[in-house]
This record gives C-alpha cells, sequence and structure tokens, in this order.
C-alpha cells in the first residue's frame, strides 16, 4: 500500500543558496489521503504513522542527521498560515515535528517559526511562489534566546520539519529567517515529495533550482499549502 522510498532532496535558489534534506515519499494518491486527512479531516492521530515512517527513513538513509558529540536534533515545523491554523485548531507540523523528536534519539522540538499573512501558495505558480512568502518568516526570540541557542552552544543541529516538499519554497525561506537569526538550518525531513507541474525535468525530481532569490519561501505541494 505504501512504498516509501526515501532520497536526498536539494532546492535550490536563482543564487546558488540551497536546502538539502531527505523526503520519504513520492507524492501520490495513497500518501496525499493521509496528509489530506491530518489537514482537512483533524485526524491527527495518522500523524505518529508519518513521524515513524520518517524516523525509519532518517535511519536507513544514514544521512547527517547523528547526535554529534555533545549536540543534539532541533525539530521545528514549518508554519501555517493563519487561516488554516484557526481552521485546524492545532498546527500539524509542530505536532510532526513533535512526534517526530520523540523518535529519534537526541532530538527535541521548538516551535521556534512564526509567519506573517501571504498568499495561498497551492494557487501559485512555480515563480509565483518563489516570490510569495519571501521575508514573511520570522524566529520567536524568546524561545530562540532561552530555549534554542543554549543547545545550539552544545553543538545541536537545527532540521525542519514538513509535510510535503514541492518547489521548496518555504524551506528556503525558514532557511533565510534562521540566518538572519544567525542560525544555520541542518536540513530538512519531508513525509513526501512532489513536483508535478513545478518539475523542470522530471528525470531530475529531487535537485532542482527556483526563479527566486533568498529571502522568501513558499509552501509546497499543489493541493497542501499549510
Amino acid at each position: 500500500m505504501f512504498n516509501p522510498r526515501p532520497r536526498p532532496v536539494t532546492r535550490q535558489d536563482q543564487s546558488g543558496r540551497n536546502v538539502s534534506g531527505v523526503a520519504v515519499f513520492d507524492y501520490g494518491d495513497t500518501v496525499a489521503k493521509v496528509i489530506h486527512a491530518v489537514k482537512d479531516q483533524g485526524q491527527s492521530s495518522l500523524l505518529a504513522f508519518m513521524a515513524d515512517q520518517m524516523a525509519q527513513a532518517v535511519s536507513k538513509q544514514n544521512l547527517d542527521y547523528r547526535r554529534e558529540q555533545g549536540g543534539g536534533l532541533i525539530f521545528v515545523g514549518l508554519p501555517s498560515r493563519k487561516e488554516n491554523l484557526n481552521t485546524r485548531g492545532f498546527s500539524h507540523t509542530a505536532k510532526l515535528a513533535s512526534a517526530l523528536a520523540s523518535r529519534v534519539d537526541g532530538a527535541m522540538h521548538l516551535n521556534l517559526l512564526e509567519a506573517t499573512a501571504a498568499a495561498d501558495q497551492g494557487s501559485l505558480d512555480v515563480e509565483a511562489r518563489a516570490t510569495n512568502l519571501v521575508g514573511t518568516m520570522s524566529l520567536r526570540a524568546e524561545i530562540l534566546r532561552h530555549a534554542c541557542l543554549p543547545v545550539l552552544a552544545r553543538g545541536a543541529k537545527v532540521i525542519l520539519i514538513d509535510d510535503v516538499v514541492t518547489t521548496g519554497a518555504t524551506l528556503l525561506e525558514a532557511k533565510r529567517a534562521f540566518i538572519v537569526a544567525g542560525v544555520q538550518v541542518g536540513g530538512f525531513i519531508t513525509f513526501a515529495e512532489t513536483l508535478r507541474k513545478f518539475a523542470p525535468n522530471w528525470q531530475n525530481r529531487s535537485n532542482f533550482g527556483l526563479t527566486h532569490s533568498m529571502g522568501h519561501s513558499g509552501k509546497e505541494a499543489t493541493h497542501h499549502a499549510s
């Protein structure tokens, strides 16, 4: 029923700045039903399944998400649009990041990112997505200062967590927000990857550039803008 295909994924802007991580599934009908059930039907219990799959992928891929000497991992979910957050009554990405942190040795979850209003990414083409969220994300100063920086000082890495990646615009904006705050991002983990009509090259699904400059990021899947 489910066919996990964990693989490295990179998204890049026109200036060559990029963000790299891992996607567990191709975005298909079955995976879409899981994500829709969580986001549109409030079935948050499915987040445990998603977190299980993502935790296994981290282990199997042997990616650079291992706990370092004296360090750890800080999982940060990407922020949802305010109207979606109000409708659902919860942040699915925050819950996903928290569930994943409980399954990965040396990991913790912090609700660090916040976002101002922006157009729904789901209705935009790839170029519009690349500029829609520029400058819309920032870090919560109190959480950064009191909970995040002390752990970073011990060698921890920040890992971004999301349900779906398409253009990578949201991830790039989140990374920009961390850079502005003087924090490096170690990578990301996403449940699924979908390119659909946004892919410049179907044969190069997991590594392509965006026509935008870093300062932004937008939400990814056509049918799943957070």
